[in-house]
Formats: structure tokens, sequence, C-alpha cells
């Protein structure tokens, strides 16, 4: 007979066959029950001891009819279920059509192996439902009426000083919702294309900060910038989920393997824009060989960059999978003792099926399995909050609004650093990359999430040598300023340099504590210390 879950209960159904009345039994060993006679002959019993063995048939009786009872479909299910595109009566069903045809959804061209999945893709999400995700359910939306201040300070001609950190601040919020559209469209496109989605927008704001730094051609500042951007997620932020997350832990563990070979990945990246720079500290290069020298090395640090995501997202993608890579122990744990995902829910179907069959019911194991597995997919695929059109909309919003502030912001930077003394270093090192940190690095660090943090604390850093660096370079030379180049300050180069050999032998051992990222944030401090007072 079929078996009947709701969420953190396995429940067996019964049909009366007097009364014809639904039942279930909570897996409990004495249960007032009633049970569905398949053979002929069998009655009904009141109190049962073993809730899943029903009595034997009489002997004066003969057994014809199957062994099996047909099986049934749960009342009250929050959702109907899809056998074949068909709806049949409840009679009607057999061992055939039970099983549902997985794999069969579509939705924008991939597949959908669960119909959980599906229903959460195609569903209807109200417009109240939509606002709220995009505007109350972050802290972030304290800071939206800041968009709005930035229009009005700007265009009523405040002070430079005041007109920058007013647009400063309004970034953050639109950063965060642009944040949000990518991850909710990402949910809707796919494990393949949402990454490569949030690979393209989530250097939206470092990259549109960029080009309007360089259309003023605030040149240092934009130099700065690019490699206080990889500073700061290196030391800064990867210090904070260090702290943070291990603050009330004794150790937190991460794959050793993976951070390793992103670090690896990043160092070689880094590697290869340093090296225009050293060209000139060390050998006799002109300006104008510099200039081609970048330009040439831009465009293969872009080739590497797409062999990269070739790499990663296609042709080697069972490398980066959730199953192929080394699942790292949660933190105050011992491997092997806390239950996965659904495996609770999977011991008691199994368990239940099985005493239900060696007592003679006509309990279907696999079937109750089955149901199982639809009930943990609930917990295991996210919703998305919003529809395919309120994603795409949103994104194209939190982008316009971050390009204006960006650009009131850029326009009274000069006014910013002639009223207040502040070195173009420290800006450009300092306070221009807080733009481009990602909080959520944090976030997942405190819920022992350390491989969700690391990748997106290095990651960040490698796309923005792989990616942002060599684009501004080539915009440059699209726009006719031969002053951008990949000749860097020779004080933040020999910094970041060695931020990356630290950070490298940190995470080689596959575990950190909050005594490492105070050490990691540390170096950012000093950094920053010699950044303001490098006039």
């Amino acid at each position: 007979m079929n078996s009947a879950l709701t969420k953190n209960h396995a429940r067996l159904n019964w049909k009366d066959q007097e009364t014809g009345e639904w039942r279930y039994n909570p897996l409990q060993r004495r249960v007032q029950s009633t049970i569905d006679v398949s053979q002929a002959g069998r009655q009904n019993t009141g109190e049962q001891k073993d809730s899943f063995a029903p009595p034997p048939p009489p002997p004066h009786r003969a057994t014809t009819t199957p062994t099996t009872a047909p099986p049934l479909i749960r009342e009250g299910s929050r959702f109907k279920r899809i056998f074949r595109s068909e709806q049949f009566p409840e009679d009607d069903f057999t061992e055939r059509d039970i099983v549902p045809i997985r794999g069969k959804y579509r939705y924008l061209g991939q597949n959908i192996e669960s119909y959980t999945q599906y229903r959460s893709l195609v569903r209807h999400i109200p417009v109240r439902r939509q606002l709220r995700k995009v505007f109350i359910d972050s802290w972030m939306y304290l800071l939206i009426p800041f968009i709005v201040a930035g229009f009005a300070v700007n265009y009523s001609h405040c002070p430079p000083a005041t007109t920058f950190s007013v647009n400063f601040i309004a970034i953050l919020p639109s950063a965060a919702i642009l944040g949000i559209s990518i991850e909710e469209l990402s949910l809707r496109l796919g494990n393949v294309y949402g990454a490569l989605l949030s690979m393209t927008f989530s250097n939206a704001v470092q990259l549109i900060t960029s080009v309007l730094l360089l259309k003023s051609h605030q040149i240092t500042i934009l130099q700065t910038s690019l490699l206080g951007a990889i500073l700061s997620n290196l030391l800064l932020m990867t210090g904070l989920g260090f702290f943070l997350g291990g603050f009330r832990r004794l150790e937190q563990y991460f794959n050793p393997r993976k951070a390793q070979t992103i670090s690896m990945l990043l160092l070689l990246a880094v590697l290869s824009i340093v090296i225009p720079t050293t060209s000139h500290l060390l050998t006799n290069t002109t300006p104008d060989g510099i200039v081609a020298q970048s330009r040439g090395t831009s465009v293969v640090i872009l080739i590497s960059y797409g062999l990269y995501v070739l790499f990663q997202y296609f042709t080697n993608r069972a490398l980066y999978s959730d199953e192929a890579s080394i699942t790292s122990p949660k933190a105050k744990e011992r491997p092997g003792l806390k239950l996965g995902e659904g495996d609770l829910l999977r011991a008691i179907a199994a368990t239940g099926a099985a005493a239900a069959a060696a007592a003679g019911g006509g309990v279907n194991g696999d079937r109750l399995l089955r149901d199982v597995e639809d009930e943990i997919d609930r917990d295991v695929y996210q919703e998305a909050s919003l529809s395919l059109f309120g994603g795409i909309l949103t994104l194209t919003f939190s982008v316009v609004f971050v390009a204006f502030n960006t650009q009131f912001a850029t326009d009274n930077l000069q006014g910013l650093l002639e009223h207040t003394g502040i070195s173009q270093n420290f800006v450009g090192l300092v306070i221009i990359p807080i733009l481009s940190n990602d909080p959520m690095s944090i976030k997942t660090a405190m819920l022992d999430h350390m491989d969700e943090s690391i990748a997106l604390t290095l990651e960040r850093c490698m796309q923005t040598a792989l990616m942002v660096v060599p684009c501004v370079v080539i915009i440059a030379w699209c726009m006719g300023i031969d002053q951008m180049s990949l000749e860097f300050d020779g004080f933040t180069t020999a910094a970041l340099f060695a931020s990356i050999i630290i950070v490298t032998y940190v995470v080689q051992e596959g575990k950190s504590n909050w005594l490492t990222g105070a050490l990691l944030i540390k170096i950012y401090v000093i950094i920053a210390l010699a950044a303001f007072y490098n006039k």
C-alpha cells in the first residue's frame, strides 16, 4: 500500500474496508487503527499489538486477490503529483502509474530532476512578497533613503564632501539589491549559467566605478583601487570570516585542496599583473613599451580567464561539484556522528517499511522512500522569491542606481581630497574597495560554512585579477587613454604579493580559528595605515 509522508514524520495510510475512511498510523507500537484488507476474508481489528502486522486470513476463506494493495494517494496533500501528465482517479492507479517521470521537467532549456524544484520555479509569486524580498528582508533597507538623498545633494550643489559621503552610502543598498537579483536569477538559470551570471554581475559595482574613474582621468586612484579590492577581500574579509566564525568555536574546518587551488590560481593571476611593474622598476623599459606590454598582457589574461571558466563550468565541472569535493568536518563535531540532510527521514521510512514487510504487510518500500525524497526536496532546493520578470527588473534598476550614485561620488572625489587632505592611495586602497566587499562571506563563516566563505573571498579576488583589471586596461585602450597600464605603485604591489603568500600558507592546513583571523586583519590595518601616511 502506498505511504504518505508529512513534514518530519513518516506516516502509513490505512483504509477502513467497511467505512471507506482514511486513517494514518504515526509509527507507534500500539495505535487504535484500521487496516486496509488486501486479501479476501481479512477483517478489521481494533487494538493491534504491532500496527504493521494485519491478522492472518481465516482458513475457510480463499485468497484470490493480489497480495499487494492498490496504491493510494494521500488526502490533503499540499501539492498535486503529476504522473505521466495525467490526473487519474484514485481507484484507477496501478503500479505503472504511480512512478513519476523524473528528469522530464524543463525550465528555460534546463532539465529539472525534482518536481518540487520545478513547482517552485513555475509557481506564481505575489508582488507583495517580491517587494518584501527586495526592500524589507535585509537590514540594508534602512539605507535605501540615501539613494534618493544622493540625487538631492548632487543637484542641490552641496559641498563635495557631503555629496561624496551620501552617494557613497547610497551605493551600498543598491549593491545589496543587485546581489539579491543575481541570487534569484541564478536559481532559475541553473548551476552553470547561474554561476556565469554571478561571475559577470558580482563585479558590476567595481567595474562601473573603474570605468567612471577612468572617464574622469583619475588614474592613480583607479589603479590603487583595483589592487585595494584584492587586498580587501584577501585580508579583511577573509580575516573577519575567520574571526567572527571562530570566536565561539574551537576551530573551523574547510576543504584544504579547494582552498589551495584557488589561492594558487590567484597567485599566478597576480603574478601576471605585476610583471609590467617589475619590468619598469628593474629594467629600462620606456613608458610606451610599458603601455604596449600592459595591453598585450591584458589580452592574454582575459584568454586565461576564459579558459578557467571553460575548465570549471564545462569540461571539468565534476571536479568542482559537491559530490567530488572533500566534505570538511564541522567545528566541534566528530565526522560520522551527524546525520546528513534527510538521513533521519530515510531511516524512519526504511525501518517502517521493513517492519511492515516482515509482519506480512503490503507496504511498498521503494514508493515510501520516493515520498521521503520528495519531502526532502523541499528543504534541499531553495525556492525562488522573485519571478523571472521581477528578477530582471530588479537587476536593471539596481545597476542603473549604482551607476548614477557612483557617478555623483566620483565627480566629487577630487573636492573631497582637497577639502580633507586624505591621500589618493588611502582613498583607492581602503575607501573605494569597501563597495566591492561581499558581507555574505562573513555570514556563511558564522554559520560554519567555511568552504563557501573561502570561495566567496578568494574567488572574488581572482575575478578582479583575471577579469576586471584587464578589462579596464582594454577599455582605456579603446578610449585612447594611454596613462592606464599595468604599472602599479611599488608599495601596493609588494604588499599584495606578500599578502597572497601569507594567505596561501594559512589555508594549506584546512582549518582556522579566531586568532588567525585577527592576525590577517592586523596585516590589513598596517597596510592601511601605511597608505594613509603615503602622500
